[in-house]
């Protein structure tokens, strides 16, 4: 059966401004940036921490507004002390639609915005 998530991908507009957000921002690490042709590139990023890799994946033909409904799907990111990385990413320039709030017991989640809007779930519980 599944032994893991090898890759999620996330629509962006713009990968040169995605790969900034998040490799500057949030400190990702840029595992590839591949020529696919046509003007397509593979772009993953990766955690510290964890094989899951992240595909900034622009969709041809779309411009700003208009992916199509149902294509984002929010990622949750794990850090060990929310406050601390909620700090440090406002300092940034993290853009967050719902600071920090408890979200059950001994955990706290925070929402933040990437680059092309794309909401992000950060959370310090490990379940």
């Amino acid at each position: 059966m599944i032994k893991r998530v090898g890759v999620v991908t996330i629509h962006v507009y713009d990968q040169d401004a995605a790969i900034d957000f998040y490799t500057n921002k949030l400190g990702m690490e840029l595992v590839r940036d591949a020529d696919m042709g046509d003007g397509t590139r593979w772009v993953l990023v990766r955690a510290e921490e964890g094989p899951t890799t992240i595909t900034l994946y622009k969709l041809p033909g779309h411009e700003a507004g208009q992916f199509p409904i149902g294509s984002h799907h929010p990622i949750v990111l794990v850090v060990d002390d929310l406050d601390a990385a909620y700090a440090e990413l406002l300092e940034r320039g993290v853009e967050f639609s719902h600071p920090p709030f408890e979200s059950g017991a001994d955990s706290k989640t925070a929402m933040f915005l990437d680059a092309d809007k794309n909401e992000l779930i950060l959370t310090d519980s490990q379940s």
